[in-house]
């Protein structure tokens, strides 16, 4: 167990930090921690706080706007559908090409196997997959989401790999600090499209 206790004014530019740490036979020993240039640290880690911030609500704005022109889009496409058949005679070319609203479930790879756990040697999450066995898969992206439970709607992509390459993957994304929990998810993707998921894999950091 260790305790650091500051024993200087907070305000100063260098603080003296102790360090009270319990030995395996027991006993108690005390070391100092002198701390450099403290207040630029907490000015610059107000600074990163705020940049991070600004660029966390401008992404909740975009994904916002994104998801408003998806619902616009999708109603659109589904008054068009409904419409179409009443202007054109049946065995139109238009109406015979007409595009599905939304992807067929047929046609959905079976999702990777996946696994990961925490590396305390390398400081972090390492991730591997059994590759799906449709054969029309060719990639296999790992995916993150900041949110629990996991979002779709918020997940980005670490990497693409290619089908017949090890899936396989190490990062650090979300686990900044010891108890962080991050969830990623495999997708198998095929060549038109569709896509088939793995369980969600928590890794936490410990």
């Amino acid at each position: 167990m260790q305790i650091w206790t500051d024993v200087t004014n907070a305000l100063a530019a260098d603080v003296e930090l102790k360090r009270r740490r319990t030995l395996p036979n027991g006993t108690i020993s005390t070391e100092t921690l002198i701390v450099d240039g403290f207040e630029g640290l907490i000015d610059s880690l107000q600074a990163k706080w705020n940049e991070w911030t600004r660029a966390q609500q401008k992404a909740d704005n975009v994904r916002e706007q994104r998801n408003d022109v998806m619902t616009l889009a999708y109603e659109t496409m589904k008054d068009y559908r409904a419409k179409v058949p009443l202007e054109l005679p049946p065995g139109h070319a238009l109406l015979d090409s007409l595009p599905a609203l939304s992807p067929d479930p047929s046609k959905r790879p079976v999702g990777p196997s996946a696994s990961g756990e925490w590396n305390a040697g390398t400081s972090q999450a390492d991730l591997t997959a059994t590759p799906s066995p449709t054969p029309t898969v060719v990639e296999t992206d790992l995916r993150y989401s900041p949110d629990t439970p996991y979002n779709p709607d918020n997940e980005v992509t670490l990497v693409t790999i290619p089908t017949g390459q090890p899936l396989t993957f190490s990062t650090d994304i979300g686990l900044a600090v010891p108890g962080d929990v991050a969830l990623f998810s495999w997708v198998a993707v095929t060549a038109d499209g569709h896509e088939g998921r793995s369980l969600i894999v928590s890794v936490t950091r410990t």
